[in-house]
């Protein structure tokens, strides 16, 4: 298991906690009434884990889309007795490629990886009408050290981290957003995708 894996698996009790537990409760109602579920950016699973503890999955369709194939290779080997398929593939690739709608999209820690004022209605294209979006983890630019040992150094990191997010090209392209979830709400009802539940996650 490589570096990257070790980190998905090992950081689970820490997203554990800071799922938002209301919007958790909101997807819940729906889960188990879809047929069909897609996540992007799953790595190794452990949010289909997460789901699987919850006994939120029966026998429901579940697609993982992530690049990394080591993680692909973990996932699909983990939940080879499932429903459960994960493909390694670039995800717009993917949806260019790919003609299936789903039930549920599920995007886990993983949106500020985009440019979502361009690629959230591609992402959303993914879901057949009336279909759910569950949305997680979005980081929102505010980051706490403590103790603090030096504002001045703290200030230098974070803002480094920051701008490595909003300066971040792949292919020639913007792909990154310190302050996506700040900006989640205003672009999905844009794209008229309307949320049930929205929630603060403090990521401790």
């Amino acid at each position: 298991m490589n570096s990257f894996a070790k980190y998905l698996d090992s950081k689970r009790s820490v997203d554990d906690r800071a799922l938002n537990k209301q919007v958790w409760n909101a997807m819940s109602e729906q889960i188990r009434n879809v047929k069909s579920i897609i996540e992007i950016g799953g790595g190794s699973g452990t949010m289909y884990q997460r789901l699987l503890d919850a006994n939120f999955i029966k026998d429901q369709e579940y697609v993982l889309i992530d690049q990394v194939e080591e993680l692909v290779n973990i996932a699909n080997h983990s939940f080879r007795d499932y429903n459960f398929k994960a493909i390694q593939s670039d995800l717009f690739k993917f949806i260019d490629t790919n003609k299936q709608e789903f039930d549920l999209i599920i995007a886990h820690a993983v949106l500020d990886l985009f440019d979502l004022s361009v690629s959230l209605p591609t992402i959303l294209s993914l879901l057949k009408p009336n279909g759910y979006f569950y949305f997680t983890l979005n980081f929102d630019g505010e980051s706490i050290f403590e103790p603090i040992l030096n504002e001045d150094l703290d200030y230098i990191i974070l803002k480094a981290y920051h701008q490595s997010m909003d300066d971040r090209i792949i292919n020639g392209k913007i792909s990154g957003d310190s302050k996506s979830g700040r900006h989640l709400f205003k672009l999905l009802t844009a794209n008229n995708a309307k949320p049930s539940a929205i929630g603060a996650s403090d990521w401790v």
